[in-house]
């Protein structure tokens, strides 16, 4: 597990307790039950009704449930995900739909719930605090950055230095392809962290190429969806114990099929984003932008996460104009100063209008690209690869050497904000 990313999720996970108030919640819907139980009316019912219905909104809302899938997973690893979003509303409703469930026992249930939930706050607030004071590094995007994830299993390929080293090439003749599809620089890719608990490599990337790719995984995705009746297909074949040679040509169509569908997306994308008029060089992408789709998709197919993110900054605050003073008329030292500060709000005004305009186009990516982290999120995959992708000993060794490669970044370090230790 990275440590500036760990600390990040931390830092992440304390301001959504606070800024959803869960504690608080979960205080308020035990008292209202509390108070239905001691004084039942229909006025107390209605009180608790309410608290209930308010603390499974705030959670189905919950920040965390839309998390990139490798900060989930650094969620999962400190047991966070029993105490925040979908999850822990789910338990909330567990309490009150069991079999037998009284409301004593319901009661007995929250209590137990919100005393975990307090605890692992107090347990996390006392943790942020520690990273603070050892500064440990703070890994998390700025307003205007974008970054490019890929989780693979340890289990795709051995931990050598060489095979690591042939998976990196392939990140970067793939993360190279999108960014010269979207018009943006391919001179190098950034790698910003690196962590080995299991592969997850972390890229730089320019807004254009976080959309066209963050698109690209959308539509991957979406093929694997289209593909599930596969699974009952290989099933049925297997459970008739068919002769191996039947399921390998059927295994052969399906790759054939999905490379199709591939190449069909790739001459999608380019089609749809690639910049430039040189349409020889916009057919020689297509055949790049097939090959990285394939290993994107095989990737996936086999267990990795791809995740795009990227972080909006705040709205530019539009420029008061000055007011006309009064008595102008009579004075040439007012007027002439008046004059000067409506040309100083006029080249605000420009600059507020192109800040403007910025803003919303990256906000506009940032949106994009988190619902194609939630969609590959909640993806259900095989215990076994679906789509059936080899990639060729060529596909596999792509030849980057005329190019530039990987450069090293360093990891940033958090302002001080204030630890929240109570």
């Amino acid at each position: 597990m990275n440590m500036g990313r760990f600390h990040a999720a931390v830092t992440a996970l304390i301001a959504e307790f606070d800024s959803i108030g869960t504690i608080g919640h979960l205080q308020s819907v035990e008292a209202a039950l509390q108070a239905s139980i001691s004084q039942p009316s229909e006025e107390t019912a209605i009180e608790f009704k309410k608290k209930y219905k308010n603390i499974l909104d705030v959670l189905a809302e919950s920040g965390s449930n839309f998390e990139a899938p490798t900060r989930r997973m650094i969620y999962a690893e400190i047991r966070a995900i029993d105490n925040i979003g979908l999850v822990l509303s789910n338990r909330i409703k567990e309490s009150f739909s069991s079999n037998n469930v009284t409301p004593s026992s319901a009661l007995a249930e929250l209590i137990k719930i919100r005393e975990g939930v307090v605890e692992f706050y107090s347990n996390i607030s006392v943790l942020e605090g520690q990273l603070n004071d050892l500064d440990i590094e703070y890994d998390e995007l700025e307003a205007g950055e974008f970054e490019i994830g890929i989780s693979i299993p340890k289990d795709m390929f051995s931990s050598g230095i060489d095979e690591l080293g042939k998976e990196l090439k392939l990140i970067n003749e793939l993360s190279r392809t999108f960014s010269e599809v979207a018009g943006e620089d391919t001179t190098s890719t950034t790698l910003k962290t690196i962590s080995s608990s299991e592969w997850q490599i972390f890229l730089d990337s320019m807004p254009a190429t976080a959309l066209l790719l963050a698109t690209a995984v959308e539509r991957i995705v979406a093929l694997y969806k289209n593909h599930l009746e596969i699974r009952k297909l290989k099933a049925e074949m297997e459970n008739k114990e068919l002769p191996d040679k039947i399921i390998e040509e059927m295994k052969k169509f399906v790759s054939s099929q999905v490379k199709k569908e591939l190449k069909s997306i790739s001459n999608d994308l380019v089609d749809e984003y690639y910049v430039n008029n040189d349409d020889g060089r916009k057919h020689e992408m297509k055949t790049a932008m097939s090959i990285s789709l394939k290993y994107l998709a095989s990737r996936i197919d086999n267990g990795s996460t791809i995740e795009v993110r990227g972080k909006k900054g705040e709205q530019p605050k539009e420029p008061k104009k000055p007011s006309k003073p009064d008595g102008i008329e009579d004075s040439d030292e007012l007027r002439i100063n008046y004059e000067k500060s409506l040309e100083d709000y006029n080249k605000l005004m420009e600059e507020y209008g192109a800040n403007l305009v910025k803003f919303e186009e990256i906000s506009g990516i940032v949106d994009a690209v988190d619902r194609t982290n939630e969609s590959i999120s909640l993806l259900e995959r095989e215990d076994s690869p679906l789509l059936m992708l080899e990639l060729s000993d060529e596909e596999e060794n792509a030849d980057g050497e005329e190019k530039s490669g990987i450069k090293l970044k360093g990891s940033k370090k958090k302002e001080p904000k204030g630890s929240k230790n109570n």
